[in-house]
């Protein structure tokens, strides 16, 4: 298989840089411009790298979707531990994360570990999740579970992590979960990772493909989820040749590669190390081990509030540079990286500020460079990486969901311009903190409910990104006025920068207020829930151009329902509440007499019923062993009338497709029931 990052593409982008930097070193004129271009080069070379791999993995999918390896018959299914690292978890979202790895579909031994060091031991959140892990304790004489406290709270997650793991027992591999993730239920995720370690002896670590199963808590997720998304694909196309980074969750390690690679807890200059996965990582790399992808879907959550996508994307940022100084020796000299492994990992560690820095060079290339030249460096910096992943962003996620294709859109442009411009500044800030020497502690991203922020509290939480927005505005507006004389036709060449500006006002003034509120449900908000209301529901027309909302709302209120084969599901004739969706199996639909067809897995029928008081027009009977999902009349009415703009769509598009129904029904062949 051909790699997307390989050194015909290395020396392209050195090419592309150069050219860059040849046409602006013509125009510098003055000791100011010779500055501003050297400080411009690892920004724009940074650009021209990232813009690269994404439109080189956009038009060459197969170099880096990666093959599954075949299948091994083994003699036994080794172990499996899972690690849970916990602190103050709401109960219902570390119930959610806990029972993902107790019901995940596998056939071995397993153990979970979970280890807690939340401060306050009485509340009863703390109280009823400790309860709940210890009460499976012996049920299964395949599942071993154990539940810890951590008295040691200086360590936070590593050193959670490092006492989980010192607590297995016999299990081969190790997966990390956060709480807020989830494994598929069903499905052969585990099994598949584990016959890749099997058939590869230098594989170290699998990371799984992640999605955001929380999308929708409220406006401020959906283009969070497109940033993650971005980011995720970024980083699964680099493990085509470059470095393949942990995520830090929803991975399985093989066990001795993680005790090979020393502890999760480290310090530099005092203060523990914040991103222990990409630590783990390079210790991975530096013994000889590999990292790879495994493009199967499992579930996390994003940020739903801008002070907790900061506190994420600062945690990032500050940790980043906290390896890079710590270990850059070591990832230049080790021999457990290719020279294209190390250029990567070193520019996916300095783009949390490499991007940022962009924002006040775009204004110095104005007063140092001819207009136009500036004008078009910073149109290419600002529109081609954000293009770039949007492109891919849409492919891989946002066109498989059914919600209406304005809001999809807009979630794209809201996520690659505004929130994307959002966490590159909050990178910017913390690499500043971390060279300057200021501290960072470890604040936990909010899983539970928020309050609500009045817009001067927004305003005050947001004041480093605000004020950043406004500098660039009055620099760009004061840059157009020297340069053009406020000319309106000169106005074109600064719209970049405007727009940079714009979009960090715009962040904070619409999303700056958003909260996740205590009206939503936990309930359906993993990997399953999710993958049900974009695989199974966008199957029946009546749901297309739905929201996120509505149709986790309608996921919830599908019940699971199973017939054996000759099985009558529906009778002509009797009285029709429900509809029903094929999961599995094949049932056939006869008029009573004769068979007029058959419906297999992600076929529909019985859509008529809940919106018409008319009997059943045939009957529908099991072929094979059946897995349904049944829609209630009842339990449909109830979702929409929670919503009523959507229920306004739903039913203008009942009408038209029952009236399309009403016609193909007499000039030609029966359809659905």
């Amino acid at each position: 298989m051909r790699r997307v990052i390989d050194w015909p593409f290395f020396g392209a982008t050195l090419v592309v840089t150069g050219l860059f930097c040849f046409e602006l070193a013509s125009h510098a004129h003055t000791a100011l411009a010779w500055i501003v271009l050297v400080l411009s080069v690892i920004p724009l070379y940074a650009t021209v790298y990232e813009v690269g791999f994404l439109f080189k993995a956009a038009l060459f999918h197969r170099h880096w979707t990666q093959p599954l390896r075949p299948r091994r018959r083994a003699e036994r299914s080794p172990g499996i531990a899972f690690l849970i690292a916990s602190y103050q978890e709401p109960f219902d979202v570390a119930k959610m994360t806990f029972d993902c790895a107790r019901d995940a579909q596998y056939g071995g031994p397993r153990e979970i570990i979970v280890v807690d060091n939340s401060g306050d031991t009485d509340s009863e959140d703390y109280r009823r999740w400790k309860s709940y892990v210890e009460s499976h304790d012996g049920r299964d004489p395949q599942l071993r579970v154990l539940f810890r406290y951590n008295e040691k709270k200086g360590g936070l997650k590593p050193g959670n992590v490092d006492l989980a793991q010192s607590l297995i027992a016999e299990a081969e591999y190790v997966v990390l979960l956060d709480i807020d993730s989830s494994l598929p239920l069903h499905g052969p995720l585990l099994e598949t990772a584990v016959n890749e370690f099997e058939c590869d002896e230098r594989l170290g670590v699998l990371q799984f493909d992640t999605m955001a199963t929380n999308d929708h808590f409220n406006g401020l997720t959906g283009p969070v989820t497109v940033v993650q998304s971005a980011m995720h694909v970024s980083q699964l196309i680099r493990g085509s040749g470059g470095f393949a980074i942990f995520y830090g969750h929803n991975a399985m390690w093989r066990r001795s590669v993680l005790e090979a690679s020393g502890p999760w807890l480290d310090h530099y200059r005092g203060t523990v190390m914040l991103s222990e996965d990409l630590l783990k990582t390079v210790g991975a790399y530096a013994n000889g081990h590999t990292s790879r992808y495994l493009d199967m879907a499992t579930g996390e959550w994003v940020p739903s509030s801008l002070r907790s996508l900061e506190t994420m994307y600062r945690r990032w940022a500050y940790g980043t540079f906290q390896v890079l100084f710590k270990r850059f020796h070591r990832i230049l000299t080790t021999r457990g990286f290719t020279v294209l492994e190390k250029v990567d990992l070193v520019l996916s560690m300095v783009g949390y500020v490499t991007g940022a820095v962009f924002f006040p060079l775009s204004v110095l290339w104005f007063f140092c460079f001819p207009v136009g030249h500036a004008a078009a460096l910073t149109w290419f910096m600002l529109l081609a990486p954000p293009l770039a992943s949007a492109w891919l962003v849409y492919v891989r996620y946002t066109r498989r969901l059914r919600s209406p294709l304005a809001s999809r859109l807009f979630d794209l442009y809201a996520g690659v311009f505004a929130v994307r411009t959002f966490t590159l500044l909050v990178g910017m800030r913390s690499a500043m903190n971390f060279l300057f020497g200021v501290k960072q502690g470890w604040r936990v991203t909010a899983k539970g409910f928020e309050t609500r922020p009045s817009m001067g509290q927004a305003l005050r939480d947001n004041t480093f990104v605000a004020a950043v927005g406004l500098v660039i505005l009055i620099g760009c507006l004061v840059s157009w006025g020297v340069r053009t004389g406020f000319s309106a036709g000169g106005l074109l060449s600064f719209a970049p920068t405007l727009f940079i500006a714009v979009n960090l006002l715009l962040c904070v003034l619409v999303y700056g207020r958003q909260a996740r509120s205590p009206g939503g449900t936990l309930e359906g908000t993993g990997i399953d829930g999710f993958m049900l209301r974009n695989s199974v529901l966008d199957k029946v027309p009546l749901f297309h151009g739905t929201n996120a909302k509505f149709q986790h709302n309608l996921a919830l209120a599908l019940e699971p329902v199973s017939y054996p084969a000759g099985a009558t599901i529906i009778t002509k004739g009797e009285p029709g509440h429900a509809l029903y969706l094929v999961a599995e199996g094949e049932v056939a639909v006869s008029n009573g007499r004769q068979r007029i067809r058959s419906l297999q897995e992600g076929s529909f029928f019985g859509e008529r019923s809940l919106f018409l008081d008319e009997p059943r027009s045939a009957t529908v009977t099991a072929q094979t062993r059946c897995e349904l999902f049944r829609l209630d009349k009842t339990t449909f009415m109830e979702v929409l009338r929670a919503q009523p703009k959507v229920a306004r769509r739903v039913v203008h598009q009942a009408e038209s497709y029952i009236r399309t129904d009403l016609q193909r029904a007499l000039t030609g062949p029966p359809g659905h029931e």
